[in-house]
């Protein structure tokens, strides 16, 4: 009998961000996008719990996710709403991460766990792992950012490419920004399809078809407000709308017999979605002495507002007994986001800017709960028997610590390289061997913790900034497999390593140069259109 789960999660983030003009702006974004378009996308290995698994913003991300202190992008209302006062003129910030390259490793994936001797015999795989190479497409961070009051006429705030904003200090009290952004700041997903596998040990041969599809996303849209409330000191706050989105497909079997043709199979399917609206307030301070910039920011806990989820499985096997086992269930589903204290502190120069960053997320009893409604029913050598389904999963998220460091480093005025290092622990707890019966109610199937480099190149100029670069990860964990070696089917614990590589570009350009470009847009096609129209 057999099948067999699969996930992993290989790891992402970097993050291009600022450039030159607006017509560099839509090349790079066509070019990307002409480029993801070309290739055939199949999921990346990722999972749950990483609270930094999408990188924000673009010189945030190739800074090493940093931001806390010394932010002027994308990511400054998520990671410190108070360095939004940082960021000059109207502006529109972007980050698009165009693909990702991941490679996942499972060890023991096919036979992850001990053989039921008495049904399968003596079963001993030479061969049982699992390695995936994906493509995959990623989300991205949009903010548009106003200026609401600014002291002095000619104050434009801390322009984006200065390296020495003290200058500007005495002309930043009572500045006032506010914001609108949507960005995901975490995603999780994997995905394969058709995997084939054969293996024999003596005397016996078996079988596995295995598709699987898992996705995780959560994203974040909603106003951020921020201050100066003196020359030093600044203030912010982001009112956040969270929305968490669970989806899960698998479909395995599995066939084994031996040399007297006596024959085990069975069949393992089950669909699982989920989805929770929450609400949650980011605050942050910031102070500047001299070249030092401090910042602290405060994730409260995540209000929940609605959920719902689903599910469904079934379980056949065969050869020894003939049974079917068949549950589908419907209930509420709660994802909160935890509480965060996030500090940074980052330093500029003449030559650029560094910045180092810790973060502590706070254990939560329900990292994820469910509570699911249905029925099950069970048919044995053709008698059936029913009952109510009435399940409870919660997940507890553990306490973690993340750490980041970067710099940017500026070989002229309006040219620079940025580098990064961070880390991204996860927060589910260690994963234990269970019942594949209970899986009707399990939204936490993997773990995985990882540690990136990020590296790029941005590029500064009157009209916009454009950034380009890539963040290359690795990690480690372990992951839910289907052991199909034993009756009914258990769940067992497959170890998992990861590497991958994500491409992203992001940049800003401002209100006043996009207005031009759709005027001067809307000029030429009237000229193509109408060519006469403005001759006499």
């Amino acid at each position: 009998m057999g099948r067999a789960l699969r996930l992993a999660r290989p790891c992402l983030a970097a993050g291009f961000a600022k450039g030159s003009t607006l017509k560099s702006v839509i090349r790079a974004g066509v070019a990307g996008a002409t480029v993801f378009a070309a290739l055939t996308a199949s999921s990346a290995a990722r999972a749950q719990g990483n609270y930094q698994s999408t990188p924000i913003g673009g010189r945030s991300a190739l800074m090493g996710n940093t931001g806390v202190a010394l932010g002027r992008d994308g990511a400054a209302p998520f990671l410190n709403p108070a360095t939004v006062v940082r960021i000059n003129d109207n502006k529109i910030a972007f980050s698009v991460n165009f693909y990702s390259i991941g490679t996942t490793s499972l060890k023991g994936w096919h036979q992850p766990g001990p053989v039921d001797t008495a049904t399968f015999g003596n079963l001993q795989l030479s061969d049982s792992a699992l390695s995936s190479t994906s493509f995959n497409s990623l989300p991205s961070t949009l903010c548009i950012f106003l200026t609401l009051f600014r002291n002095d006429e000619g104050d434009t705030g801390v322009n984006s490419d200065s390296k020495d904003d003290t200058r500007n200090a005495e002309r930043r009290a009572g500045r006032q920004k506010l914001a609108v952004c949507l960005a995901t700041v975490e995603r999780t997903e994997f995905g394969y399809t058709a995997d084939v596998f054969r293996g024999t040990s003596p005397g016996i041969v078996t079988s596995q078809n295995q598709s699987l599809n898992r996705t995780w996303n959560r994203f974040i849209i909603g106003p951020t407000y921020s201050f100066d409330v003196n020359d030093r000191f600044s203030l912010g706050a982001t009112a956040g709308v969270f929305v968490t989105q669970y989806r899960n497909i698998w479909s395995t079997n599995s066939l084994t017999y031996d040399s007297t043709n006596k024959a085990v199979s069975s069949v393992f399917d089950k669909s699982a979605r989920g989805l929770s609206f929450d609400a949650g307030l980011i605050v942050g301070a910031g102070y500047r002495m001299g070249r030092n910039s401090f910042g602290a920011a405060i994730h409260s806990p995540t209000i929940h507002v609605l959920g719902t989820a689903s599910s469904f499985y079934q379980s056949q096997y065969s050869g020894v007994t003939d049974v079917t086992d068949r549950a589908a269930a419907t209930g509420s589903f709660s994802a909160p986001s935890p509480p965060r204290v996030s500090l940074g502190w980052g330093r500029e120069e003449s030559w650029g800017s560094f910045e180092a960053n810790v973060s502590y997320s706070f254990p939560m009893d329900g990292g994820i709960k469910s509570h699911l409604v249905g029925s099950k029913a069970n048919v044995t050598e053709g008698v059936a028997s029913e009952s109510i389904a009435d399940l409870d999963f919660r997940e507890r998220s553990l306490g973690v610590v993340n750490a980041a460091v970067g710099a940017e480093y500026f070989m002229k005025p309006s040219f620079s390289a940025l580098a990064g290092l961070s880390t991204d622990v996860s927060a589910v707890p260690d994963l234990a061997a269970t019942n594949a019966g209970t899986s009707l109610a399990t939204f936490t199937q993997s773990k995985n913790t990882r540690v990136a480099l990020s590296l790029g190149l941005g590029t500064y100029a009157p009209s916009g900034d454009l950034l380009i670069g890539t963040e290359l990860s690795y990690g480690i964990g372990q992951t839910y497999a289907v052991n199909p070696y034993q009756l009914p089917p258990n769940f067992a614990v497959a170890d998992q390593r990861s590497m991958s590589a994500l491409f992203v570009i992001a940049g800003s350009t401002s209100l006043r140069t996009i207005k031009k470009a759709v005027d001067n847009v809307v000029e030429n096609v009237g000229d193509i259109v109408a060519p006469n129209a403005n001759k006499k």
